[in-house]
């Protein structure tokens, strides 16, 4: 062997790791918990990045970059590495808005520094969160520029499923169950995926100054491109482009729950926020086209509100002089008297009014001065503000100056005719709700394009995560369109606690109020809450509780135990409400409950019934024994809300609490145990 040939292979085994060291530099940004991480690359002067949760990629290698059209404003080839630093996010903040009432903003954080070929420098700044990641591009320099192209990429690994949203420019549609997108096809914020190995929803956070984004669909089903709804906008250096986002978990219930996106956005600017009061509100509007002209009827509305102790009435003022849909002008309703007169009634009630306005109407300081300073003037406390209608840099621009408008008044507001949120409600709480949704004001208007129970249930995954959600929902009574609703009373009732909405909507006529099941129920509902949870994956994980083990404890113990524990979980129920106690501990409680339920009477029930019964009359047994445990879940369905409000909440919970007992001592007197025992055994024991 020539004495050359081992220096020469270690010669060259030198320079390839030198060339590889050169030309793929990799950073890893992992979660606080462990179970995220990010890696980052820079090869052959391009930057790329995968994810993985809990050491399984779920965000497979895709490409970053963003350019301005300047010459020297390319940031998506050619880049070289010039440094790096470390910063870790940990702070809490209140929220009188939204899913939790004490949010946790947790991350740790990379800015990966870069120069392009022109010498340019830009910043890469990614966050790893424990429900998921997110990165931005800061562009140094003193200059004004359009954004030429963005290159940001998603492309979920082994997708199994996707919910999309053919892009509208008002977000209203249906999220569509499919294998992945079509190329070239757009689609809107957000769009959630299931995977092999979890769940992703990919949207954008912290859009203020720029156009609104979405996706665009690849040539693989489960790739993606973030590219821009709206003409190209132009932007100041040094500027810092809005996040580009992905909610990462195990379940849906992660995706559900998260508040990433708010946590990405600026902290809360107004230091008073104790005039920021959310709650549930009548809309006579959706029962009732010309609701809003008659003043009459309108004390109606603000009597139910009253009596139902919803805090907000809708009054769609430039409807009081029109035909129920047209836009008449300030000139015009302003001059009624009517209106301060009503407004002033419903305060003496307890009800706070908000108006309702096109956007044009509000897009100078000086129409604001009029028409704000009116409200204002005369008591009314907040504005929906209607047809925004586009992702344009104008429109985002806009916002944000009406936002600040009646911030400074103390108005609280919400987009009606809007895009989905992009977290802005933690820099700016007083925003109540946006609309960005298909919601039940389409059973007015459109025959086949309305919601429906399915649609309803992917918001909670979809459209809701991101934000409060104008969905008008809870309809009991609507004015004639030729739809039918597609919902039974009980989804619907259901509704004004499974969306969230800082002006919960609640579209029931004074007459159909009366006596309706549901009355109890949504008297007083809150609509600004302590804690979120998904307790539908409670019941699923405890029911493999009872598969477990009700061959190794028993059926007879794993009964006792959960009526119990039940009992035991509606008295304390219970007694937060006799104390006026509300909280966590309220929500701990009902999840417990359930998981008590759902490990022991709810699956173990079907066990016992097919085993105690002799065989001879097994079969009419069963027949009659299913038939008394449906009966019973139908009074137990329908019986609650009675009872709840012949006798409140405290009482009913421990009438419930008393029926769990008594069920503890029938089973520990009169059900033996059946586990390891053959059905001749056990119907030997029993006879005898």
């Amino acid at each position: 062997m020539n004495k050359n040939v081992l220096p020469k292979c270690l010669t060259l085994l030198y320079v390839c790791c030198a060339t590889t060291h050169l030309y793929a530099r990799t950073w890893t940004v992992t979660s606080p918990g462990g179970n995220i991480a990010t890696k980052v690359s820079l090869e052959d002067g391009t930057l790329r990045y995968a994810v993985t949760l809990r050491g399984k990629e779920i965000l497979s290698h895709a490409n970053m970059g963003i350019a301005l059209e300047d010459p020297d404003g390319g940031f998506i080839t050619g880049l070289k590495y010039t440094g790096q630093s470390d910063a870790k996010v940990d702070e809490t903040y209140a929220m009188p808005v939204g899913k939790r009432s004490s949010c946790l903003n947790r991350a740790n954080e990379k800015t990966l520094s870069f120069k392009n070929d022109k010498g340019r420098e830009m910043d890469l700044i990614v966050r790893a969160y424990d429900d998921g990641m997110a990165w931005r591009y800061r562009i140094k320099g003193q200059d004004t520029a359009k954004v030429r192209s963005e290159v940001s990429q998603f492309n979920v690994s082994e997708g199994v499923a996707s919910w999309l949203l053919g892009y509208v420019k008002n977000y209203e549609g249906y999220y569509r169950k499919t294998s992945g997108g079509k190329p070239e096809t757009r689609y809107g914020f957000p769009a959630t995926f299931e995977t092999k190995s979890g769940w992703v929803l990919l949207t954008e956070a912290s859009v203020y100054d720029y156009v609104g984004s979405g996706l665009l669909g690849g040539n693989k089903p489960f790739g993606f491109t973030v590219a821009p709804m709206a003409e190209a906008a132009e932007v100041t250096c040094p500027w810092v482009s809005p996040w580009r986002v992905a909610v990462i978990g195990r379940s849906p219930s992660v995706i559900a729950e998260s508040t990433l996106v708010q946590n990405l956005n600026p902290a809360c600017e107004i230091e008073d926020t104790s005039w920021i009061q959310p709650g549930p509100t009548t809309f006579p509007w959706l029962t009732e086209r010309l609701g809003n002209k008659n003043p009459e009827r309108m004390k109606q509305f603000v009597d139910l509100a009253a009596e139902m102790d919803w805090k907000w009435l809708e009054f769609d003022i430039p409807l009081a002089t029109g035909n129920g849909y047209g836009i008449t002008q300030f000139e015009q309703w302003s001059k009624l008297e009517w209106i301060p007169e009503l407004v002033k009634y419903a305060a003496a009630k307890g009800i706070k009014c908000y108006g309702w306005d096109h956007w044009r109407n509000l897009d100078t300081p000086e129409k604001c001065e009029k028409i704000l300073g009116w409200y204002v003037k005369h008591g009314i406390k907040g504005i929906k503000v209607d047809f925004l209608d586009s992702d344009s840099q104008e429109r985002f621009k806009f916002r944000t100056f009406i936002i600040q408008q009646c911030a400074k008044r103390k108005l609280m507001l919400s987009f009606h005719g809007a895009t989905s949120p992009r977290g802005q409600q933690r820099r700016w709480p007083h925003l109540a709700t946006i609309e960005g949704v298909m919601g039940e004001e389409y059973y007015t208007f459109s025959k086949h394009l309305t919601p429906n129970p399915v649609h309803n249930v992917s918001l909670v995954f979809t459209r809701n995560v991101l934000g409060s959600m104008d969905y008008h929902g809870t309809t009991f009574s609507m004015k004639p369109s030729g739809s039918v609703r597609k919902t039974t009373d009980a989804h619907e009732m259901a509704l004004a606690v499974v969306f969230e909405s800082g002006w919960q909507c609640i579209s029931v006529s004074p007459e159909a109020a009366k006596g309706h099941p549901a009355r109890g129920f949504l008297q007083g509902v809150p609509t600004a809450w302590d804690d979120i949870m998904v307790t539908g994956l409670t019941m699923l994980a405890f029911t493999f509780v009872a598969i477990q083990t009700v061959d190794w404890l028993g059926r007879r113990f794993l009964m006792l135990l959960g009526a119990a524990c039940m009992a035991l979980c509606y008295a304390l129920i219970g007694g937060s409400y006799f104390l006026h106690s509300s909280g966590t501990h309220v929500l701990i409680l009902v999840v417990a409950a359930v998981a008590c339920y759902s490990f022991s009477l709810a699956p173990v029930t079907w066990v016992v019934l097919s085993e105690i019964f002799p065989n001879r009359i097994r079969g009419a047994a069963m027949s009659i024994s299913v038939c008394a445990l449906w009966s019973a879940c139908f009074a137990v369905s329908y019986g609650f809300p009675v009872i709840n409000d012949l006798l409140g909440p405290a009482v009913t919970f421990w009438i419930f609490g008393a029926v769990c007992v008594a069920g503890f001592l029938f089973v520990y007197f009169q059900l033996p145990e059946t586990k390891g025992k053959t059905l001749e055994e056990i119907e030997i024991e029993l006879v005898d």
